[in-house]
């Protein structure tokens, strides 16, 4: 249940901030991770947990859009998701790059998951 829960919350915003950056990405996109795990989340975070999922969501349904033959051009994608890769597999990659580069975290959290979704699905030319 509280699944379906975490589900149908997909429609609300991600964050407040006009654009906050990867230390907030990271935070939310670890509770959607332990989500997905099975973990109890503490009461009142659960939003956070699913404002990662929304955004991720969100950035791979624009970089489809943007590449479909609607636009008619192929090389406009940033990045080449394979058929079958679900979006809490993405969260998980932009998981793990956000831990990977600690560095980069004062970035902008769009840079940061374009980014690691380019690196691990990029398009072959």
């Amino acid at each position: 249940m509280k699944i379906l829960i975490f589900l149908a919350l997909l429609s609300t915003p991600f964050f407040s901030q006009a654009e906050a950056g990867g230390n907030e990405l990271l935070e939310r996109c670890q509770l959607a991770v332990d989500i997905f795990d099975g973990k109890e989340l503490k009461e009142g975070s659960d939003w956070k947990a699913h404002s990662c999922v929304a955004y991720i969501t969100g950035l791979t349904t624009m970089n489809s859009l943007y590449s479909s033959d609607e636009f008619k051009k192929k090389d406009n994608k940033y990045f080449c998701r394979p058929q079958g890769v679900t979006n809490s597999q993405a969260v998980r990659v932009v998981l793990k790059h956000l831990k990977n580069n600690p560095k980069d975290l004062h970035e902008s959290r769009t840079f940061l998951a374009v980014l690691a979704l380019r690196e691990a699905f990029s398009c072959k030319v």
